[in-house]
């Protein structure tokens, strides 16, 4: 984080994330940093590397469940990836994609910048619920 406005950030700034941030003490988290970095040295690693590598989980499990199934049809990995109610890529919170009209998760990190942290962000607060999500989405119908 070079800026001139790095302390102003690191004393006054919270993220609100669904994914926590990089530099995080999560075996997953921790794993995928190792990797990527061996992969690709000197490259910044940051929440998208977090995220992408996030979906490419979920899309591999995905896809196997659609094989055991025995099709990998359009159609047949939406009914894979739609029948994971607790997918847990150890990259965060666990996700349930079984509701198309649900966010998979209503938990939230808060995260604040950090100099020194790989990707620059640190965990100010590990993931919750995020207050009001369940009545906000029970409202909607």
């Amino acid at each position: 984080m070079e800026t001139p406005a790095a302390a102003a950030l690191e004393a006054m700034l919270h993220v609100v994330s669904a994914a926590p941030a990089v530099s995080a003490d999560i075996p997953g988290v921790k794993r995928m940093v190792a990797a990527y970095e061996k992969k690709y040295p000197g490259s910044p690693v940051d929440s998208g590397v977090l995220s992408g590598y996030n979906a490419a989980q979920v899309m591999g499990d995905d896809l196997e469940k659609a094989c055991a199934l025995g099709s990998l049809t359009r159609e047949d990995v939406v009914k894979a990836h739609r029948s994971q109610e607790d997918a847990d890529t150890g990259l965060g919170t666990p996700q349930d994609f079984t509701d198309v009209s649900r966010p998979a998760s209503t938990s939230s990190y808060v995260l604040k910048p950090a100099r020194k942290a790989v990707g620059g962000l640190v965990i100010a607060e590990e993931a919750a619920e995020v207050p009001g999500a369940e009545e906000y989405l029970q409202s909607r119908g």
